[in-house]
């Protein structure tokens, strides 16, 4: 599975999408997100 818009028959497939998005958003996201909450604490 690679990073990107999604091709072909998963286009439209709500769990391939969201898997894509776990792999390559979320953990850009968990890290902007901690490093957030540090500089609060």
């Amino acid at each position: 599975m690679t990073c990107g818009a999604a091709e072909g028959p998963f286009a439209d497939n709500l769990v391939y999408r969201f898997g894509q998005w776990l792999l390559c958003e979320f953990p850009q996201w968990l890290t902007d997100f901690l490093s957030i909450v540090a500089l609060s604490v």
